[in-house]
């Protein structure tokens, strides 16, 4: 069912695909090996493990520009994204909630001399302070149409970079992706904290996602997944993985302050 193991050339079959999927950023190789070992299961439960060979290849580009790669031939085959109205209009979104809605829950990374100050803040004077947010992500239209305050940057790294400097207050992070954030970048461009009574909610599921001349690939993978819901192995599968780690208690404080996003 590894679709990853290496083989030679005389023992592949001769009609074996290849499916080029994003090797991803050295922060965040858990998590993309996470999407790809389900990708694999799927193709598996669909007969189709021996038909594939997942390959990884290296895009440095902002997420809208590799998720443009998919609709070109033998570039990018397949990815994993955060949906919206405009990428299920111009890919294939394979609508088979992949986290179960944990991207939808977001905390705040802020400079460790501002967490006092933002635990006390109401929603209202929260919005008057200004959020950075990668300027293609869904989540950035997402919060200026319910009036946040936002700062574009074009990429994850300048995040970081323009909350050290000043450029932006706050930077809203999923529950299963802050405490790595914080792991890597405290100290990098300034000392961080982490809010411990805001959470920002919304319906935000990550898909998989192919090229509008991959719908064959997006029924076969589909079909997979929908078998993985149903058994209860996608959920077991995010249970067990340790590529979203995050605190099971924060969202029983009594002191959160839930701010939903329609």
């Amino acid at each position: 069912m590894n679709l990853f193991s290496s083989t030679t050339v005389a023992q592949e079959p001769a009609n074996l695909k290849e499916l080029k999927v994003i090797r991803g950023v050295s922060s965040q190789q858990r998590t993309t090996h996470y999407f790809h070992q389900i990708l694999a299961e799927a193709l598996y439960l669909e007969g189709q493990g021996s038909a594939y060979k997942l390959t990884p290849v290296d895009f440095e580009f902002s997420q809208n520009r590799t998720l443009k790669l998919l609709n070109l031939d033998n570039v990018l085959d397949i990815t994993y994204s955060m949906t919206s109205p405009a990428r299920e209009k111009d890919f294939i979104a394979i609508k088979v909630p992949l986290l179960n809605g944990l991207y939808g829950k977001r905390r705040l990374l802020v400079l460790a001399d501002n967490k006092l100050k933002f635990e006390q803040l109401s929603i209202s004077q929260l919005k008057q302070l200004i959020a950075c947010q990668g300027m293609h992500w869904p989540d950035y239209n997402r919060l200026d149409a319910n009036g946040f305050s936002v700062y574009g940057v074009i990429d994850y790294e300048a995040n970081f970079k323009m909350l050290g400097k000043g450029r932006c207050d706050y930077f809203p992070r999923g529950i299963a992706e802050i405490d790595l954030d914080f792991k890597k970048y405290n100290g990098v461009y300034g000392d961080l904290a982490k809010v411990d009574n805001i959470m920002f909610v919304y319906h935000a599921p990550i898909y998989f996602f192919v090229g509008q001349h991959q719908k064959k690939l997006a029924n076969i993978v589909e079909s997979g997944l929908l078998q993985m819901q149903d058994s209860g192995r996608l959920d077991q599968a995010l249970e067990q993985s340790n590529a979203f780690p995050f605190d099971p208690n924060f969202e029983k404080n009594v002191r959160l302050k839930i701010v939903h996003l329609q």
